[in-house]
């Protein structure tokens, strides 16, 4: 909640995990903006120094580079425990696993449909070659 709020995403972020009778465009919006998600938290509060304490300018900015880095690393850690997080309850997910199963099927019956194509394709090349070969001795013993 904390995130969103201080975030510039728009207000149409699916936030609703859904049901089993969620469709499958709604479900895929979901993991998709969840897969895609970004911390927009400054992480002031792991900050190692205080840089109102530094004596000097040089000082100053080697402890905002160091707090820089720190910060950075908050938020990549962040990102990538949001992203496991999104990853495991996908994996679980049985919306996800059906409709990967209807992909399966639906590319089998593809695969099948072409080798089909191929089949009869590859039989018609060889009735061609076949009649261009009686067509031909024809023409031969007519000379």
């Amino acid at each position: 909640q904390n995130e969103m709020s201080s975030s510039s995403w728009d207000l149409n972020f699916p936030s609703q995990f859904g049901n089993s009778t969620t469709p499958w465009t709604t479900v895929s919006q979901f993991y998709a903006c969840w897969e895609s998600f970004g911390s927009t938290l400054n992480y002031a509060w792991v900050d190692t120094y205080d840089v109102m304490e530094a004596p000097n300018r040089r000082i100053r900015r080697a402890m905002e580079d160091e707090n820089k880095k720190v910060r950075k690393q908050a938020r990549k850690q962040r990102n990538d425990d949001i992203a496991a997080l999104v990853h495991f309850v996908k994996r679980r997910d049985p919306r996800v696993k059906h409709h990967q199963e209807e992909q399966r099927k639906l590319q089998q019956e593809k695969e099948r449909e072409a080798q089909t194509k191929k089949a009869a394709k590859k039989l018609q090349t060889q009735q061609q070659r076949e009649e261009w070969k009686i067509q031909a001795e024809r023409d031969m013993q007519q000379f």
